[in-house]
């Protein structure tokens, strides 16, 4: 019984080992960085929220393990948050540093679709009141995470895309303002550069 458990344990390793010699063979690495516009609003429960405009930037790399799939991993500074149709002059202003994981699905090597997940951490958090500013940071979850679905065009001047990130958990630490159960909805446009690539 050991040794048949051992024969399998052995032949998957093999396996592995195996794909693995192929896998490198065809991969590529790739490292940049890229930027672009946030719309943002808040989600989930929340009313009386309207888009409000910021920016992403930062970098990025991406293994290329087949032709048809690649992960990517970036870091990005994150600027969203949303402003109030309620009460006039009213805004939040979120600033996350974010960790962005996604699948690249490649239907050719012009366009790929994006699939995956966005932890990030909060930086800073401030409400601007009229002509009054608060810092609310402790009002507001430090961790959200995001779930990310989007399309990549691949051009001559670099790539060109447009993701859905869409909140998963609560932002709000403590009622304020917005609803309680408040999630963070961003619509990104972005512009990528390659800088390096290792084959």
């Amino acid at each position: 019984m050991m040794r048949k458990i051992m024969c399998r344990i052995l032949l998957s390793l093999s396996a592995i080992v195996i794909c693995s010699g192929s896998l490198l063979a065809q991969s590529q690495h790739t490292f940049g960085f890229k930027g672009g516009l946030n719309i943002s609003t808040l989600g989930g429960n929340a009313t009386g929220s309207s888009a409000r405009l910021g920016y992403n930037l930062g970098f990025y790399s991406e293994y290329r393990m087949f032709q048809e799939l690649g992960i990517q991993a970036e870091l990005l500074l994150s600027f969203q948050g949303a402003r109030s149709t309620n009460i006039n002059n009213l805004k939040l202003n979120y600033t996350y540093l974010a960790l962005p994981v996604i699948f690249n699905i490649y239907f050719s090597e012009e366009m790929a679709l994006e699939v995956g997940l966005q932890p990030a951490y909060l930086l800073r958090a401030v409400q601007y009141d009229g002509g009054d500013k608060f810092d609310i940071r402790d009002n507001v979850n430090k961790f959200d995470l995001s779930g990310i679905l989007g399309i990549r065009f691949n051009k001559s001047y670099g790539k060109a895309g447009v993701r859905f990130v869409l909140g998963i958990t609560n932002t709000n630490g403590t009622a304020f303002t917005f609803n309680s159960n408040s999630k963070n909805n961003v619509l990104q446009l972005y512009l990528a550069k390659t800088l390096i690539t290792i084959e």
